[in-house]
């Protein structure tokens, strides 16, 4: 079993280390009180967005699996939107506008379970490319992943609609 683990690790594309790291590097910044610009609280969202568009891409996702997946990443950033009103500590006007937000460890886990699913999919489809392939098991992973990745996206979109009323209140 170590065997095996160790081969898979070795095997995987230097870029993908590079990724982890740098998502990662990402996440745990979330996990401090920080203070950023209005881009900031979407940045990590967005690359995990264009990395889920590139996994669509590369697996050559059908017509049913790219709209399963945009159908859930809508779903996910309408949940995920009232998690981030919570995150705005206060909201500097600027310019350039300030956003003091609080540390939260959940950005850190989503990107956790995120990657080893799209890692471990992959791996899957290396080790038993029949069973990986299978359409259901494809759009559950699609689903899952488009959720989780909207449920990121919607929190940095109610981090800023926060702002935006804590500036219009002021």
């Amino acid at each position: 079993m170590l065997q095996s683990a160790v081969a898979i690790a070795s095997h995987t594309p230097v870029y993908v280390w590079f990724v982890l790291g740098l998502v990662l590097l990402r996440a745990w910044q979330a996990t401090r009180p920080r203070t950023t610009g209005l881009a900031g609280p979407l940045v990590l969202p967005g690359l995990i967005v264009v990395l889920g568009v590139v996994g669509l891409v590369a697996a050559h996702a059908t017509a049913l699996e790219v709209a399963v997946w945009v159908a859930a990443l809508l779903l996910g950033g309408l949940v995920g939107r009232p998690l981030g009103h919570h995150l705005l500590l206060r909201a500097e006007p600027g310019p350039p506008v300030r956003l003091h937000l609080r540390g939260s460890w959940l950005i850190f886990a989503l990107i956790l379970v995120i990657f080893a699913l799209r890692y471990g999919m992959a791996v899957f489809d290396v080790v038993d490319p029949v069973t990986a392939h299978q359409p259901a098991l494809r759009l559950v992973e699609t689903v899952v992943r488009g959720a989780l990745s909207g449920l990121l996206v919607g929190r940095g979109l109610g981090v800023l609609l926060s702002a935006r009323a804590m500036r219009a209140a002021h």
